[in-house]
């Protein structure tokens, strides 16, 4: 009973303070102390998220197909491939919302805004599943759980700051709080019930496909805005973080 009260602390922490980063992302400015240069400090993120894809949320994939296919009733041909296209299709959705993001974008004049309201739900969505696996994951130890914290931390808070510049008076208004809603309601999900495991590494490939892309398109600058240093330092720094947890 004790380990349960436990844990339920702990992700409800962990929940907490993924919700806070969209409540209040605008004025969260970590390593401030290091630099007060605010893509710097984006950059220094992005490297800390995208480490975490490719030390832990890869491997994990991995593990995800081998969990699936000795978990699942249904034939599972390819030795459960299923994950993998699970991360295909979270690729193509995120990517999907981009691009007609933008196309409307272009499409309408300078003075008006596409609506977001379809892309704050898509990102909504993609918040929730977040949070339900701090609760239920493959890796539910304390090491592995504070590595995720951190990780999708800094990688709400380079969302956040996108959805403010791309001009978001919906979004600061109130697509914000129904993201960190959506964190919330992850995290209870994950506390009411617990998905079949098959179904759970269906979810991580899901996940590990939007994961990838949005790191592409909202965490590494470009063209003038590219801050190669701050991005590498946080990349390999976390990765030596990271590295004794496989």
């Amino acid at each position: 009973m004790s380990g349960d009260i436990s844990r339920v602390l702990a992700t409800g922490a962990a929940a907490t303070a993924l919700a806070a980063v969209f409540l209040f992302g605008e004025h969260i400015h970590p390593l401030r102390a290091l630099t007060r240069n605010r893509r710097s400090l984006l950059s220094i993120s992005a490297g800390v998220s995208l480490a975490y894809v490719f030390v832990r949320l890869l491997p994990e994939l991995a593990d995800a197909r081998l969990t699936f296919a000795s978990s699942t009733i249904l034939p599972a041909r390819f030795e459960g491939i299923a994950v993998y296209v699970l991360g295909l299709l979270g690729f193509i959705v995120f990517y999907g919302l981009e691009h007609f993001t933008k196309r409307a974008r272009l499409a309408l004049a300078e003075s008006d805004v596409p609506d977001p309201r379809l892309r704050i739900l898509g990102f909504s969505a993609y918040a929730c599943l977040i949070a339900y696996l701090v609760v239920d994951s493959l890796d539910n130890s304390v090491g592995g759980l504070a590595a995720y914290t951190v990780a999708m931390g800094v990688h709400f808070l380079t969302v956040d700051h996108r959805f403010r510049e791309e001009p978001g008076e919906t979004y600061r208004r109130r697509g914000h709080l129904l993201l960190a809603m959506a964190v919330l309601v992850g995290w209870g999900m994950g506390l009411l019930f617990a998905l079949p495991r098959d179904i759970l590494a269906l979810m991580i490939g899901f996940l590990s496909g939007g994961v990838i892309i949005n790191s592409m398109i909202s965490e590494l600058p470009s063209g003038e805005r590219q801050t190669f240093v701050p991005f590498a330092a946080g990349g390999l720094l976390y990765s030596m973080v990271l590295i004794p947890l496989n």
